[in-house]
């Protein structure tokens, strides 16, 4: 589901996603040891420059 023109968040892997080559996420979550959280990565390759 996309943000909404007035939502105050909900845009932030979608900009992710515009502006990198690739990403993903890696999630951390173990419920049995009480552990929550995630990872976002990406990767911007160099622009190509004239020759």
């Amino acid at each position: 589901m996309a943000a909404g023109a007035e939502d105050e968040s909900g845009r932030g892997l979608t900009l992710v996603e515009s502006c990198s080559d690739t990403w993903g996420v890696h999630d951390y979550t173990d419920k049995d040891a009480g552990v929550t959280g995630k990872a976002v990565w990406f990767t911007l390759n160099p622009p190509l420059t004239a020759s």
